[in-house]
């Protein structure tokens, strides 16, 4: 009699939270409508409250006798419930008394909001010993689904069949039975009847036998009124326990596999699940501001929208640069940090891309402390630690990612044992830790970054050479042609005093040398009297010419900074008048490329002169490529060179591609050309 009271506790349990939320919206009505007859109707509410949060408690006490339900949360639950009935007759008390004595006024609100809050929290409580403890907060994000080829039986197919049908009812709170199903261990040893799953004799074990009784009987689980199992999800728990219930066989390596492997395919992801075609595609408004500050991104695909994000060699990385990135940290599906200045603790920005499948962290300072702190990259694919200072003690964190494909471990702490070790916890995980050139071609020597103040300079220049990494040597020229090692070797900044280009690479012993990069600084020229415009640029941009052409100041990899003329869809047509004839055999016109903007450097550019202003002959043309594929923020200084002429005026046509190129994730549609500079020699 007394269990069958305790079982009507979930039916009675809504009354008190009812009645109390009809008290709550008498107490707000009462404050602007005054009537007579409200007081006590509320102390007639109040009563009743309190008698059915009694009636609660006493079938919620009774229903713990029976053993299925312990732990702390039912505990905190249950003395929540307790303190929130003798709230309820204290308020009951009060409310009778309060007319008479409006000093007792205060402490009945406090009461009151204090009730509101206990019942939320012991409700809430309540919910997660019937739902579980994240029913209220459950996250929306994509689900995990290994693919076939690197799923585990249990883990990736047993285990979230159980979690969502079984769980529910036996678990740490809520132990139906006294059989708790969390943990491999405690499946297997079962509950107050002995073991459920008998690993010697699968056929027989009590946990199969309770899945094939009749819905009607007693014994059958889940009970009629929980969600069942489907029959595909029946048949690969069966699989799974006549082939010996193992909790790390891979699905590709059970038994019978390939009769078994049509349903697992329904439970699991085709190798390669596109993930980013789910997410909504960024907004372009987003990736235009963040490349016109700087950053590096790039489209992955144009067939989804996922993007990569290259901080490589970034030697000034701040929490700020990872904040900027917030409104695509969700499309952010690779992130190159190679050679930047990260630390173990910028490490948490790291986890807020949280569909990251290609992380690079190679040639940074990060230690294992830094790889322990990443707790969500849920789909992480490929990790590259190569040259870093992580050890063994990062060894459980890299084997819980559970799509980690391919992890580089060459020149970290980890010692050939060691890698021996996480190869067989994890056979399928594609461990390189030997050396292997075309492997690491992603982590070869940079191209050194060219420094100076400007690109135009009066009477002369500093130069100065960088490159992020330890124990090179750098060589450049300064007359045009490429370096090789019998070129200077760069010691200390130098200066130019003419019109120069600065090429310079990297070399160090055991590698192979880095690309040449190349910068041409140009000596400031003959000054403009006049420009005539043949054609206008982007109404936007109309404003700022002819003069920012002409001022000797270069603009920034950022297109909007106020220094760079526009045009969309156009060829840039322009005339000089110098101030006076001379005689000049250069000309330089500085641009901009920024791809995923769609910039674009000039298709051609062509000079031609004239001394009288009417007659022009052409003394130079240069065509170049358009990008072959997407490219970060880019600036250059092309410099045409002729046979000397005289000439007072010099017209430039910069011609543009027009439109951007099959590759691109708008092909067709009209790109740009950026000009900031034209210098006349």
């Amino acid at each position: 009699m007394l269990e069958l009271l305790g079982r009507l506790h979930p039916l009675v349990l809504h009354l008190p939270i009812g009645i109390l939320a009809f008290a709550y919206a008498l107490e707000v009505y009462g404050i602007f409508k005054k009537e007579e007859n409200l007081s006590s109707a509320q102390s007639f509410t109040l009563l009743l409250a309190a008698c059915s949060a009694t009636i609660s408690v006493a079938t919620g006490l009774l229903l713990t006798r029976g053993g299925d339900y312990a732990g702390e949360l039912v505990s905190n639950h249950k003395w929540l419930a307790i303190g929130l009935t003798v709230i309820c007759w204290t308020l009951f008390v009060i409310h009778k008394a309060y007319g008479k004595n409006a000093k007792l006024k205060g402490p009945y609100y406090t009461l009151m909001i204090s009730s509101a809050v206990m019942l939320g929290i012991t409700g809430h409580l309540g919910g997660s010993i019937t739902h579980g403890e994240n029913f209220l907060f459950e996250s929306n994000e994509l689900a995990v689904i290994p693919d076939i080829e690197n799923a585990v039986l249990y883990a990736d197919v047993i285990h979230p069949i159980i979690e969502k049908k079984c769980i529910s009812c036996h678990n740490p709170t809520k132990l139906k039975g006294e059989y708790n199903m969390t943990t491999p261990e405690l499946l297997i040893a079962g509950g107050e009847n002995g073991e459920a799953i008998l690993v010697d004799a699968p056929s027989e074990s009590p946990f199969l036998r309770r899945l094939h009784l009749p819905m009607n009987d007693d014994e059958h689980m889940p009970p009629d009124a929980k969600p069942q199992l489907t029959d595909d999800e029946l048949k690969l728990v069966e699989w799974w326990i006549s082939t010996g219930a193992s909790f790390d066989q891979y699905v590709v390596e059970t038994e019978n596999y390939d009769e078994y492997k049509p349903i697992a395919e329904k439970f699991l992801a085709p190798p390669d699940v596109d993930i980013f075609s789910k997410i909504e595609k960024p907004d372009s408004s987003t990736i235009v501001r963040l490349v016109s500050n700087g950053y590096k991104l790039y489209p992955v695909s144009s067939g989804n929208s996922s993007v990569y994000v290259n901080f490589s060699n970034r030697s000034d990385l701040k929490k700020r640069d990872f904040d900027q990135l917030r409104k695509i940290r969700d499309n952010v599906s690779q992130l190159n940090l190679d050679s930047s200045s990260l630390t173990d603790q910028l490490m948490s920005q790291v986890n807020r891309f949280k569909h990251l499948e290609k992380l690079e962290l190679q040639n940074t300072t990060i230690t294992s402390e830094g790889i322990n702190s990443l707790k969500e990259l849920k789909f992480l694919k490929s990790l590259n630690l190569f040259n870093t200072k992580v050890d063994v003690t990062s060894m459980e964190k890299l084997l819980s990612f559970p799509q980690l494909r391919s992890l580089y471990l060459w020149r970290t702490g980890y010692t050939p044992a060691q890698i021996d070790s996480l190869r067989k916890k994890k056979p399928r995980l594609d461990v390189i830790y030997e050396i292997n050139q075309d492997i690491f071609s992603d982590v070869s020597l940079k191209a050194p970054i060219i420094n100076s103040k400007s690109e135009i300079f009066n009477d002369s220049m500093k130069v100065s050479l960088a490159l992020s990494f330890q124990g090179v040597s750098i060589y450049y020229t300064t007359d045009g042609s490429d370096p090789d090692s019998n070129s200077t070797v760069y010691e200390k900044p130098f200066y130019i005093k003419e019109t120069t280009t600065v090429k310079a690479f990297v070399q160090k012993k055991g590698w192979d040398s880095s690309p040449i990069n190349s910068k041409t600084f140009v000596k400031s020229g003959n000054k403009v009297k006049d420009v005539k415009m043949h054609n206008q640029p982007h109404p936007g941009y109309k404003q700022l010419a002819p003069k920012n052409l002409v001022n000797n100041k270069t603009g920034s990899l950022v297109f909007s900074d106020g220094e760079w003329v526009g045009y969309e869809g156009a060829h840039a047509r322009n005339t000089f008048m110098l101030e006076k004839e001379n005689e000049i055999s250069t000309v330089s016109v500085g641009a901009l490329e920024s791809t995923s903007s769609y910039i674009f450097f000039p298709a051609s550019i062509e000079v031609s002169t004239s001394e009288d202003g009417k007659k022009f002959t052409k003394v130079a043309e240069e065509s170049y490529a358009i990008a072959e594929g997407a490219n970060g923020a880019e600036r250059k200084m092309y410099t045409l060179k002729f046979e000397p002429v005289k000439a007072k005026w010099v017209k430039v046509d910069v011609l543009s591609h027009l439109k951007n190129p099959e590759w691109h994730e708008a092909p067709g549609a009209k790109c740009w050309i950026f000009l900031d500079e034209f210098i006349i020699n």
